[in-house]
């Protein structure tokens, strides 16, 4: 019975050496960073507050795997490549981030804050792809609107932005495209956000 027992442990420990041995290979995190960008605004008489809400992402890059696309249908998710944290948020702080860079006369808050400042514009963004497939081109096809004080919708669009990998092997270079995409969309937000908050500010309610 002894001899079975230790037969039994060896076994064991040397199953477990082999497992830790198999999967003992380090993860690679990305995150997502705000670009080097300049401020688009003329002097405004007043200073417009805008709520970036937190962005939605599809259910199949919720994930913190980054995804390649194989083809139309098949999709691969990188065991060993993966966001630093939430993607969701990620984005959301990224795209807040560039807009105070460009918007600078403007206040940019990100949801969810708890905060007394009067509301001029709600944007909200949702990311219906975020991948790169094979040949390294990343696509980004969002829907994004703005909405006024009072919730109502002002406009909304249904963009898509491109950039290629210049090595489509390396995640490095493929999170910096995919990065490059979110400034694209960042750019477009700024630009429109300009135009409507170029109409008289709203005042205070109290």
């Amino acid at each position: 019975m002894t001899l079975y027992r230790n037969l039994f442990l060896l076994t064991s420990l040397v199953l477990g050496i082999l497992t830790a041995g198999c999967s003992s290979k380090n993860s690679d995190f990305f995150i997502l960073n705000t670009a080097n960008l300049s401020n688009i605004q003329q002097h405004q008489a007043c200073r417009n507050t805008i709520m970036v809400e937190r962005v939605k992402i599809a259910g199949y890059i919720d994930k913190p795997e980054i995804v390649t696309r194989i083809d139309q249908n098949q999709l691969i998710q990188a065991e060993f490549h993966r966001w630093a944290g939430p993607l969701s948020g990620n984005i959301s702080d990224v795209i807040a981030e560039n807009l105070a860079l460009q918007l600078t006369q403007d206040r940019i808050l990100t949801a969810p804050r708890m905060t007394t400042a009067n509301i001029n514009y709600y944007l909200t963004v949702k990311v219906n792809q975020f991948d790169v497939d094979s040949t390294g081109l990343s696509i980004l096809q969002v829907t994004w609107s703005i909405y006024n004080h009072e919730l109502q919708l002002m406009i909304t669009r249904n963009p898509t932005y491109r950039c290629y990998a210049h090595n489509p092997n390396n995640y490095s270079d493929i999170t910096k495209a995919m990065n490059n995409n979110i400034t694209a969309l960042s750019r477009d937000l700024a630009l429109h956000l300009r135009s409507k908050a170029s109409t008289p500010c709203l005042q205070n309610r109290h």
